[in-house]
C-alpha cells in the first residue's frame, strides 16, 4: 500500500509539473527577488516562478536591508484582479483578491504567512477610472511581513487580471475630442478614445416627439487625413468591428459583429481644404459613427481607433539633423529631398516619401551627422589607439573617433593592465607640431596645447592631463630646431588623475610651410648664395659677404618661412677698404686708402681725362660702394709701355683698344724666358702678375752669319761692350767694322765686311815634315792628304782642309819620328768641331761663299 501512494504521487508529479496558463492570466516580461538564495540564479533564481514548471521554484532571502520580496513588471497597465501562488505538486497555496485600494483578500493555506501583495504604476502615468474588481498597475510586489521568516519561496506565481490600456495601431489617428448624440452620467463620449477598455461611452438616441432620432458618436481629428480603417474594440481588447474605407465606396465594407446595425461616416466639420484624393482613402477631419439598426435605443461603446493616412508634419527622430524639402507638414505621398544643415555632412537615402504620416527614405536610413572643419595647417593622423576600449566596443567607443571629425561619436577610454589612460596618434610623418586641440561635442575647444622646440606643455587648465610629441624612428639631431613648434610623428595625451579619458575629436596642428623671403635680423650680415625667396625644405649656403674676414660657409634650411641652422652662427668681421675694385676703372678716391668700414669716400676721374665730376662712395666691408651713376671717365687706348716696364716687350703691336690683353715677356738676348698677362685699361698697360726681371745678357761668341769675321777682343764680353771686327789672316781684306755687345748678340750697322779667301801656298812650320800628296797652291776648301815623308817609319795618312790660305785638319797629327808642337794655334786641340769635307769640286774650281754680316738676330752667337 504504501509503495502504491509512492507510485501514485511520483505519476502526478510527472504528469502535472509543467502548468497551463489560466484564462485573463496576465504574462510579466521581468521578475525580480531581494536576493537569490546562494546566489545561485539557476537553481532559485526569481524566473523560477514564471517558468510554468512546478519543480523549479524561486526563492528569496534578505536584502541587505532585511527585508524578503519577489516582484513582477508588465509590459502596460493592467487591472490586477488576483495572484494565485502554487505549491511543487501544483497545489494553490493561496489566491489573493484586489480592490481598487489594495489586494488584501487572502484564501487557502498559506494565507498564515502573511504576506503583503502591492500594486502599483511604476512606469505610467495613465489617470484611469476605478474598476471595483481590480486594480490598476504595471508593477507587482510580493512581501514578506513576518519577522520571523528569512525566505519567501515561489514554485510558480499566476496573475489574473484585464489589459487596462488600448496600444495604438500604427498609423491611429489620436483625436481631439469626441461627443455623442446624448450620454448617460457614466458614459461620456471621450471614453471611446481614452484608450482605457475599463470606460464605455454610452450613446442613446436624442428626445424627439415621435422617437425618430438615432444615437450616434462623433470623433473630432483636428485636422484633415486620409482615413483608411474605423475600428471598434471590445472591453477584452479584441476588435469588435472593423470598417474599411476608399475614395469610390466610403466606408461601407465591415467585417465583424452587428455590422448591419452600424454605419461609418468621414466628413468635413472644419475647413474644406482642396486635397488631392486617394483610391485607398477617404479624406476628412470628423468620423461620424452611429446605429441605424436593431435596438436604437442605444449602446454602449468601450473603444474606438482612427486609422488613416495622415499628413507628415516630422522626420523620423532618429534622423538627426535631417533636412526635409519641401517644408514639413506635407500630405501623404509626396516625395521629399533630404539634406544637412550647415556643419553636418549627410549618410544614408537622399529622397523620401511621406507615407501615412510617415516620411520614409527611398533608401538607406539618413542621417545627419555633425562634422568638424578640418582647421588650416591640421595634420590628419594616420592611426589613434588607446589604452582600452570601453566595453570592448569599438564600433561605439573605439580610439579611431576621436580622429574621425564626426562630433556626434568619440573615443571613450578606459584603463590599461598598468592602470594608466591614454590615447596616441600617429601622424603619417615628422612634423613641426604647432599645437594640439581638443574639442567639445559642439564644435568648440576644450583644451589646447601649445608647443614650443622643446615641449607641448604651454596649456590652460590641464593639470590633470600631460601631451607629448616625439619622433619614432627618426634623430631629433637631424632635424634644426624651429621656434614655436616641436617635431614629432606620435602625439601622446595621458589622463594622470586615474579618472577615464573621453575624447569626442582631437586635432593636430603643424606649422605652416611657408616660402623665406628674407633672412631674419638675427642672422646679422651673413648673406645667402641663392637668391631669396626660396621654398621650404630648400638647403642654403650661408656665408659672410665679401669684404669681411670670414671665409667659412655654413648649411641652413628654408623651414616654415624661417631659415634656420644647426651650425653655430659666423662671424662676420667688417673689413677695411685697401683699394678700389677694377671694376671702378679709371676712378680715384681722393682720400688715401686703406680706410675703416663704413668711411664715406670721394670718387672722381683722374687727370687728363675730360670728365670733372665727383660722386660719393661708401667702404662697406672691404668694398668701396656707391649707389650714384658710375663716372665715365673716357677709356683712352695703350700706344706704348710706360717707362716703368724697363725692357719688357708686348708680343702685339701697340696701339692696342681699351680691355686688350697683352702677352708682356723679356727682349731677346735676356735670360728670362717667362711671359705675363697684362691689360690695357684707361691707356695704360695694367698687370696683376709679378715684373719680369730682364737680365741683359752677355755675348760669348760670335753668330755663325758673320762668316769668318773676327773681334779684336777677347769674347765673352759684357753688354754695352764695343768690338772692332775684321777678317781674319789669309783673308784679302784689311777693313775694319765697329759692333756692340746687346743682350748677347754682337750688333753692327756698318755695311758687313767681305773677306776673300785665301789660296794654300804652303804648309805652316808648325806640321813638321809632314808633306801633302797634291802640289800646292790649292784653292781656299781643297781637301789634302798629309803624310810623312819616305824615310820615316809612320806609314799613316790624315786629312786636311785648306781654310782662309791655312792648311787645317782635325786628325790627331803625324808623329815622322819628331815631337809634336803642342803649342800651335792650328792644333786640333783649338778646333773642337769637325768641319764636314767639301765636294770633291770644291778642289778645283768652286769658290766657298762668303758669309754674311747680320745686323740683329734672335739666334745665339757661336765661335
Amino acid at each position: 500500500m504504501i509503495s502504491l501512494i509512492i507510485f501514485v504521487s511520483s505519476l502526478t508529479l510527472s504528469q502535472c509539473s509543467v502548468r497551463e496558463r489560466g484564462v485573463g492570466e496576465i504574462t510579466p516580461i521581468r521578475a525580480f527577488n531581494s536576493k537569490t538564495k546562494d546566489d545561485n540564479e539557476e537553481l532559485s533564481g526569481a524566473p523560477n516562478a514564471l517558468d510554468l514548471d512546478f519543480v523549479t521554484k524561486s526563492t528569496a532571502n534578505p536584502d541587505e536591508l532585511g527585508e524578503t520580496w519577489f516582484k513582477l513588471e508588465f509590459d502596460t497597465l493592467y487591472c490586477v484582479e488576483k495572484t494565485m501562488r502554487f505549491s511543487e505538486l501544483g497545489a494553490v497555496l493561496e489566491t489573493i483578491s484586489c480592490t481598487p485600494s489594495d489586494c488584501n483578500t487572502c484564501e487557502g493555506s498559506w494565507c498564515f504567512t502573511q504576506n503583503l501583495l502591492e500594486v502599483k504604476s511604476e512606469r505610467s502615468s495613465a489617470e484611469l477610472s476605478p474598476v471595483a474588481t481590480c486594480k490598476h498597475g504595471d508593477t507587482i510586489i510580493l512581501r514578506v511581513t513576518d519577522s520571523s521568516r528569512d525566505y519567501l519561496k515561489i514554485p510558480e506565481i499566476a496573475i489574473f487580471g484585464r489589459l487596462a490600456l488600448r496600444k495604438r495601431v500604427v498609423g491611429e489617428i489620436i483625436p481631439i475630442e469626441a461627443e455623442n448624440s446624448r450620454t448617460t452620467q457614466n458614459g461620456k463620449a471621450d471614453y471611446a478614445i481614452d484608450l482605457d477598455f475599463l470606460t464605455k461611452s454610452d450613446i442613446i438616441p436624442k428626445r424627439t416627439d415621435d422617437n425618430s432620432a438615432t444615437p450616434w458618436l462623433k470623433i473630432f481629428l483636428g485636422k484633415i487625413h486620409c482615413i483608411q480603417k474605423v475600428m471598434r474594440y471590445d472591453s477584452d481588447g479584441t476588435a469588435f468591428q472593423n470598417w474599411t474605407c476608399n475614395a469610390e465606396n466610403g466606408c461601407d465594407s465591415c467585417q465583424g459583429d452587428f455590422c448591419d446595425e452600424f454605419e461609418s461616416n468621414i466628413s468635413f466639420e472644419g475647413e474644406l481644404v482642396d486635397v488631392d484624393s486617394f483610391p485607398d482613402c477617404i479624406h476628412g477631419d470628423t468620423v461620424k459613427y452611429k446605429k441605424v439598426g436593431g435596438d436604437v435605443l442605444g449602446c454602449k461603446i468601450t473603444e474606438i481607433a482612427i486609422i488613416g493616412l495622415y499628413d507628415c508634419e516630422t522626420v523620423d527622430s532618429t534622423w538627426s539633423n535631417v533636412v526635409a524639402e519641401p517644408a514639413l507638414p506635407v500630405v501623404h505621398g509626396t516625395t521629399l529631398t533630404l539634406s544637412c544643415e550647415e556643419g553636418y555632412i549627410k549618410q544614408g537615402g537622399n529622397t523620401a516619401t511621406c507615407l501615412n504620416g510617415q516620411v520614409v527614405s527611398t533608401g538607406t536610413t539618413p542621417k545627419c551627422r555633425h562634422i568638424r572643419e578640418r582647421g588650416a595647417g591640421e595634420i590628419t593622423p594616420v592611426n589613434a589607439e588607446h589604452s582600452n576600449t570601453l566595453d570592448n566596443d569599438e564600433v561605439k567607443h573605439g580610439a579611431a573617433l576621436a580622429i574621425d571629425t564626426y562630433l556626434d561619436s568619440g573615443a571613450y577610454t578606459t584603463a590599461d593592465s598598468a592602470g594608466r589612460y591614454w590615447l596616441k596618434l600617429t601622424l603619417d610623418e615628422v612634423y613641426c607640431v604647432e599645437k594640439v586641440t581638443w574639442f567639445f561635442g559642439n564644435g568648440s575647444p576644450l583644451k589646447t596645447w601649445k608647443c614650443t622646440e622643446d615641449d607641448c606643455s604651454d596649456c590652460s587648465d590641464c593639470s590633470t592631463y600631460t601631451l607629448t610629441v616625439t619622433i619614432d624612428g627618426a634623430g631629433v639631431s637631424e632635424l634644426a630646431p624651429v621656434p614655436g613648434c616641436r617635431y614629432g610623428n606620435v602625439v601622446m595625451l595621458e589622463r594622470t588623475d586615474g579618472s577615464s579619458l573621453n575624447v569626442i575629436e582631437m586635432a593636430v596642428f603643424g606649422k605652416e610651410e611657408a616660402d623665406c623671403t628674407s633672412l631674419e635680423p638675427s642672422w646679422g650680415k651673413v648673406k645667402p648664395t641663392q637668391l631669396l625667396p626660396v621654398v621650404h625644405g630648400t638647403t642654403l649656403t650661408l656665408k659672410c659677404p665679401e669684404g669681411t674676414t670670414n671665409p667659412e660657409e655654413i648649411k641652413a634650411t628654408c623651414l616654415y618661412g624661417q631659415v634656420i641652422s644647426t651650425s653655430e652662427p659666423l662671424d662676420c668681421n667688417e673689413a677695411d677698404c685697401t683699394s678700389l675694385e677694377p671694376s671702378w676703372g679709371k676712378v680715384k678716391p681722393t682720400q688715401l686708402l686703406p680706410v675703416v668700414h663704413g668711411t664715406t669716400l670721394t670718387l672722381k676721374c683722374p687727370e687728363g681725362t675730360t670728365n670733372p665730376e665727383e660722386i660719393k662712395a661708401t667702404c662697406l666691408y672691404g668694398q668701396v660702394i656707391s649707389t650714384s651713376e658710375p663716372l665715365d671717365c673716357n677709356e683712352a687706348d695703350c700706344t706704348s709701355l710706360e717707362p716703368s716696364w724697363g725692357n719688357v716687350k708686348p708680343s702685339q703691336l701697340l696701339p692696342v683698344v681699351h680691355g686688350t690683353t697683352l702677352t708682356l715677356k723679356c727682349p731677346e738676348g735676356t735670360t728670362n724666358p717667362e711671359e705675363i698677362k697684362a691689360t690695357c685699361l684707361y691707356g695704360q698697360v695694367i698687370s696683376t702678375s709679378e715684373p719680369l726681371d730682364c737680365n741683359e745678357a752677355d755675348c760669348t761668341s760670335l753668330e755663325p752669319s758673320w762668316g769668318n769675321v773676327k773681334p779684336s777682343q777677347l769674347l765673352p764680353v759684357v753688354h754695352g761692350t764695343t768690338l772692332t771686327l775684321k777678317c781674319p789672316e789669309g783673308t784679302t781684306n784689311p777693313e775694319e767694322i765697329k759692333a756692340t755687345c746687346l743682350y748677347g748678340q754682337v750688333i753692327s750697322t756698318s755695311e758687313p765686311l767681305d773677306c776673300n779667301e785665301a789660296d794654300c801656298t804652303s804648309l805652316e812650320p808648325s806640321w813638321g815634315n809632314v808633306k801633302p800628296s797634291q802640289l800646292l797652291p790649292v784653292v781656299h776648301g781643297t781637301t789634302l792628304t798629309l803624310k810623312c815623308p819616305e824615310g820615316t817609319t809612320n806609314p799613316e795618312e790624315i786629312k786636311a782642309t785648306c781654310l782662309y790660305g791655312q792648311v787645317i785638319s782635325t786628325s790627331e797629327p803625324l808623329d815622322c819620328n819628331g815631337t809634336r808642337d803642342t803649342q800651335s794655334p792650328f792644333h786640333s786641340t783649338f778646333y773642337p768641331f769637325t768641319l764636314p769635307t767639301p765636294p770633291h769640286s770644291l778642289l778645283v774650281t768652286q769658290e766657298l761663299p762668303k758669309p754674311p754680316i747680320r745686323y740683329w738676330t734672335n739666334t745665339s752667337v757661336s765661335s
